[in-house]
């Protein structure tokens, strides 16, 4: 069996139903381009559709990928904002009850300046707890235009100062103050790891 039956023949006709011997010039080139045209538009819609996938894929490995960049940045910021919370809490009990006494003199003498230049009063009493007398007539040296009395009161702890003139009292808590901040800086860090987890 020769190897050309194997194969078909195209060199005989180029349309079952028309013999190519019997075609004009004209429509074989006819047929010729109408065949063009058809592989034209085949090569043409197959890459519009190699295209479409490529943009698909691309499209997909992009929105995958900034998933991810999202969950990282929200997982990091969670931790960031918690780790954060904790410095800022161990910072405000060692360090902030400290400062606060170390300033104490000030707070007191901004405090009085306040008292004067608004009640103009005739004496200034401050109460100090009990065995903290000499400590705060150290912290104060004041030239003050009205008698200044310092006096100990055993119902006050040690973090508190209170300020009176005549029926009106004004008070300096250190503890109280610092229990704020800590109140405040556990709410801020509770929202803030709420809103991360929750969005």
């Amino acid at each position: 069996m020769p190897i050309a039956d194997l194969f078909e023949d195209f060199g005989e006709s180029c349309n079952t139903d028309t013999n190519a011997a019997d075609m004009s010039e004209d429509d074989l080139d006819d047929i010729r381009l109408a065949a063009f045209e058809k592989g034209y538009v085949a090569g043409w819609e197959d890459a519009i559709k190699n295209q479409e996938k490529e943009n698909s894929r691309i499209s997909d490995g992009m929105a995958q990928r900034l998933e991810d960049i999202s969950f990282t940045f929200y997982e990091a910021r969670s931790q960031f904002s918690k780790d954060f919370g904790i410095i800022l809490r161990l910072l405000s009990e060692k360090i902030l009850p400290e400062t606060l006494h170390k300033t104490l003199a000030q707070h007191l003498t901004y405090e009085m300046q306040s008292i004067l230049e608004s009640l103009s009063p005739d004496s200034l009493t401050i109460a100090v707890p009990e065995g903290n007398r000499t400590k705060v007539e150290k912290l104060l040296d004041l030239d003050i235009p009205v008698p200044l009395r310092i006096e100990e009161d055993f119902s006050l702890s040690n973090d508190q100062v209170v300020l009176r003139v005549a029926d009106i009292e004004r008070e300096i808590d250190i503890n109280r103050f610092v229990k704020s901040m800590l109140n405040t800086m556990d709410t801020f860090t509770f929202s803030t790891e709420k809103s991360d987890k929750y969005g």
